[in-house]
């Protein structure tokens, strides 16, 4: 019953907020943390957040943190918020939770990767692509990536964009941002040159070792 009154209670405060991560274009760099605005990156908002993956590796996982309104529940947020993983990931997920603050509750929205550097559902590649130059992201046609917060609604019988971060009345507090923190694996050209000079580190390391065994 309390369940049911919560969810009756932010029935017509919630407007279904969405969230994907889709392919994108001209952006800025993303190096693994940082904060990502609901509202977009334009004036005035547009729901969409235009990035690039700078670590040099596959993000395996991205998890945007943020507190909301307190008073939700867990069946509240599987009900009303909706994510799409793909095209890079294989799953999303929110969790939400009210227990260490009394005046908002802590949203956690995390997607992840099923199969790292192996195709579809495998993450977000780095900077990469016939004639790329990292110097210029713009030159590289994988690695870009964008944040969506818009969610379809059908508005007089027409599909419409709409921002259910920003048309929910008193789920955000004022100029509330997503904290961004992301998980990521070195390429494999890029493994491979790692293992290699460390396994030539530990041959001249043994080398002088035995030089030393030798002298003494």
């Amino acid at each position: 019953m309390l369940a049911w009154v919560s969810v009756s209670a932010w029935a017509g405060i919630i407007q279904d907020p969405a969230a994907q991560i889709d392919a994108g274009s001209a952006s800025a760099p993303f190096y693994g943390t940082g904060t990502v605005n609901p509202c977009g990156n334009t004036d005035p908002c547009n729901g969409i957040v235009d990035l690039y993956n700078a670590t040099g590796g596959y993000l395996t996982s991205i998890t945007l943190d943020m507190f909301i309104a307190t008073g939700l529940t867990q069946q509240t947020i599987q009900q009303d918020f909706t994510c799409s993983p793909s095209p890079f990931f294989a799953s999303c997920s929110y969790t939400y939770d009210s227990s260490n603050d009394a005046n908002a509750g802590e949203l956690s929205l995390t997607f992840l990767a099923a199969n790292p550097q192996n195709g579809t559902d495998g993450g977000i590649p780095p900077l990469s692509g016939p004639n790329c130059d990292p110097a210029n992201p713009d030159s590289c046609s994988l690695g870009h990536f964008e944040f969506d917060f818009l969610d379809l609604e059908l508005i007089n019988g027409n599909p419409v964009e709409v921002d259910g971060w920003e048309n929910s009345p008193n789920l955000l507090p004022a100029g509330q941002t997503f904290n961004a923190t992301s998980t990521y694996t070195p390429e494999p050209a890029t493994s491979a040159l790692l293992v290699a000079g460390i396994g030539s580190l530990a041959l001249l390391r043994r080398r002088n070792y035995l030089s030393r065994s030798k002298r003494s």
